[in-house]
């Protein structure tokens, strides 16, 4: 695989050496690899017929299953910018994703298509923007039809597409949010995912035939490790279906049913999971290693699942969407025997994870300072956003080449005298990348019935993650309930935003130079038990365990 330079060269060569060997294992029927190579080159054809140029981006809307695998190649095989959509998303955030990217066509199936004709009808698409269909049927709304289905697209030649990409070109832009709580687009190169693939599959051992599971958000940059760090390996893809629901209990069914030998999972299921006491001695027979992504796991959970599957290697990974994704692992060497936390282990090849000071240098052991990132893994910066990548991609003032530079990620951290690092936090407010106090805020913000918001994180729940807090004033003479602003602002974010304890007041505390003082709105919280409480829905539940594939604290 040395050879290949490009995502969908990786792939191709496996359809070349195990055509017959299945690539998505869906429900009752397999894609093998010879299939979603032909099924993907003809996917390309039909965007470039469809005005799809070199470096066009290119939005999927689609749900986890083999359509939305085929379309990840075909937009890359196409030289096109791969630009992943939730469906879960409200259309109100989804209208502030492509206002930014202003993608060339979407590709969806049936089940966007009234998220679709929304986001047509607020403008927030051309009229000039291609839709096309992955389903055997057109799909027409009030405001778009589809220029192409998958009857025509089944139509076109399967013979390999030629290509202009390049090593350093974008094949993705990511997603996750900033300050003033608009999304911003990380771009990642063919290079920088190519790097963290080929290391994932030599770390792991995949061999083909191996079975991984997907059941990451889509939107999230860990579904692109998820799928192509599975098909690159000539192992088998198995995505979780949409409709499936992620009860701890159904998804361990799910990876006892397909013998996984790899289960990307997130620390919420795994504690869910050992909760309900679902894992048996020697249970999932054929998993060889179980790897986390994002956030602490308990120590007593995981002693939960390794003394039943002594069998399994446990593996943590920390990185940021910035630096591809991932950049550290730590192998657990064994059952761990006291209440302490991981270290998040050592950088991948080509990658370092620093521990620095406000002068950037690094900090004296156990001493805190904040984790930045340098290396081959860093992305380009962020999509048409030259001031935030200026100001998270600093220049190294310890180095001469002008191209090194450092990620600051706002984690805390701190080096112990063996060289192991450990997190302690955040430093600034996002207690997730995907989770960001300052994006609930500036969807209170364009509510009309508040004067003022503000939203702490109360605690971490150890199955459906972040608990938010918010403390609000009324505007005067208004009957503002919780539940009713809860209402408007599931039309606006993600349910993994919403929060779910609220504090009506007749003005925030302040401290003495006039800032919001969020200690005193958390102490609030903790001596207010009567503070009206708005339970997590399901839904949220539902995303905080859907991140099971290769996510986690994805976003980041």
């Amino acid at each position: 695989m040395m050879g290949t330079a490009l995502l969908q060269e990786l792939v191709t060569a496996q359809a070349g050496r195990w055509p017959e060997l299945p690539a998505v294992a869906w429900r009752r029927t397999d894609l093998n690899y010879r299939e979603l190579d032909e099924r993907s080159n003809q996917l390309a054809r039909s965007l470039r017929d469809a005005g799809c140029r070199r470096g066009d981006q290119v939005c999927m809307l689609l749900p986890r299953s083999p359509e939305a695998v085929v379309a990840l190649l075909g937009i890359l095989k196409a030289d096109g910018i791969v630009v992943t959509l939730d469906l879960a998303t409200p259309p109100s955030r989804l209208a502030e994703v492509l206002r930014v990217c202003e993608p060339r066509c979407v590709l969806t199936l049936s089940s966007g298509g009234a998220t679709l004709d929304e986001l047509f009808r607020r403008g927030a698409l051309a009229s000039s923007v291609a839709v096309g269909s992955l389903g055997s049927s057109p799909i027409v709304g009030e405001h778009f039809s589809t220029q192409f289905c998958a009857i025509e697209t089944a139509q076109m030649p399967s013979k390999p597409v030629s290509g202009r990409n390049r090593p350093l070109n974008p094949a993705q832009i990511v997603f996750n949010s900033n300050s003033r709580g608009v999304p911003r687009g990380v771009v990642l190169t063919h290079a920088n995912i190519r790097r963290l693939l080929l290391w994932s599959s030599d770390h792991f051992g995949v061999i083909p035939g191996d079975r991984h599971i997907w059941c990451s958000v889509p939107s999230e940059g860990m579904s692109t490790f998820a799928t192509l760090g599975t098909l690159a390996a000539g192992a088998t893809l198995y995505p979780v279906p949409s409709d499936f629901g992620c009860h701890p209990a159904r998804l361990a069914q799910f990876v006892r049913d397909a013998g996984l030998t790899l289960w990307m999972v997130t620390p919420q299921t795994l504690t869910g999971v050992a909760e309900l006491d679902l894992v048996r001695s020697g249970d999932f027979p054929q998993l060889r290693h179980l790897v986390w992504h994002g956030g602490e796991l308990q120590p007593g959970v995981l002693r939960h699942w390794m003394t039943r599957v002594r069998h399994v290697t446990f593996t943590r990974l920390y990185g940021t969407t910035e630096a591809t994704v991932v950049n550290s692992s730590y192998r657990v060497p064994s059952v761990p025997d006291e209440e302490t936390p991981l270290p998040i282990g050592r950088a991948r090849p080509g990658d370092e994870v620093l521990v620095l000071d406000d002068q950037l240098k690094p900090v004296l052991r156990d001493q805190l300072g904040e984790l930045h990132i340098r290396g081959l893994g860093l992305s380009p910066g962020y999509w048409r956003d030259p001031a935030a990548t200026e100001a998270a991609f600093l220049r190294n003032p310890h180095q001469t080449e002008r191209v090194d530079r450092l990620f600051r990620t706002g984690d805390l951290g701190r080096v112990n005298v063996d060289g192991q690092i450990y997190l302690h936090g955040r430093r600034d407010r996002r207690v997730d990348h995907d989770a960001e106090l300052n994006e609930i805020e500036a969807a209170l913000a364009r509510l009309g019935s508040i004067r003022t918001a503000v939203v702490v994180a109360l605690r971490t729940d150890e199955t459906t993650g972040p608990v938010f807090g918010c403390a609000y004033v009324p505007l005067p003479g208004l009957d503002v309930t919780s539940a009713a602003l809860r209402d408007d602002l599931a039309a606006m974010l993600p349910s993994a935003l919403l929060p779910s304890r609220w504090m009506a007041c007749e003005h925030l505390p302040r401290t003495a130079d006039g800032t919001v003082d969020h200690g005193e709105i958390r102490r609030g919280f903790a001596a207010n038990t009567g503070a009206p409480s708005v339970p997590p829905q399901t839904v949220n539940v539902a995303r905080a365990q859907s991140s099971d594939s290769m996510s986690g604290r994805e976003g980041r």
